[in-house]
């Protein structure tokens, strides 16, 4: 068994934290298109390489690690990369790293990491935040969710968007009819008048409802 703080958590604590022990492993990464960063999870295909774990495989059914080094995966294109992971750790919430659907990466969720817990991989806050921290965990993209009542329409024109970034909504009332209330249900942000917000740091669910003009 090797220490974490000894391998990582001394030099690199942004992605994990210096607590717990795990037995770091090799694996062979399977070819792709892009970089996956240190804190991805990745799980183990039939054909024995490992990829980008999205949604549908964290489950119990599936081998998932997380990954030690940023691995270029685009590199010799064809040709299985060799990489090292982590079996299990504590590690620091936020940086385990699934894929988002969209070509990118997002937090695991809070469920997402209870079916972790079976792997060994655990989750803590960290004690020392610094601002280079916050900078990383704000580029990670959380959900914009927009559900319109009857007698109209509404949607944004980000399904995810990260922090600071300008989200716009678009709502359209059926004819008769007028927008009669924009409420946030949750997400800690304002709608402006041009119907646009500045995304914070936690996913938004916005409602809209209308009345006969």
């Amino acid at each position: 068994m090797e220490n974490l703080f000894g391998t990582i958590g001394q030099s690199d604590v942004k992605d994990l934290l210096a607590t717990g022990n795990s037995r770091p492993v090799a694996v062979n990464l399977e070819p792709g298109s892009v970089t996956l960063p240190a804190g991805a999870l990745i799980y183990r295909k039939a054909s024995g390489l490992y990829a980008l774990a999205a949604a549908a495989q964290i489950s119990a059914s599936y081998n998932l690690l997380v990954l030690a080094n940023d691995a270029d995966i685009s590199t010799n294109a064809g040709i299985a990369i060799a990489a090292k992971a982590y079996e299990s750790g504590c590690f620091k919430a936020g940086k385990v790293l699934k894929d988002d659907g969209n070509s990118g990466y997002e937090a695991v969720s809070a469920a997402e990491a209870i079916v972790l817990r079976q792997f060994g991989i655990t989750f803590a806050p960290f004690d020392n935040w610094n601002e280079a921290d916050v900078e990383v965990d704000n580029r990670v993209a959380l959900s914009v969710t927009v559900t319109p009542g009857s007698n109209g329409s509404a949607s944004a024109d980000k399904a995810t968007a990260k922090k600071g970034e300008i989200v716009t909504l678009t709502i359209t009332p059926s004819a008769g009819y007028v927008v009669d209330e924009i409420t946030v249900t949750s997400g800690d942000v304002t709608v402006d008048s041009n119907n646009k917000f500045v995304m914070g740091d936690k996913a938004v669910a916005i409602s809209v409802s209308f009345k006969a003009a």
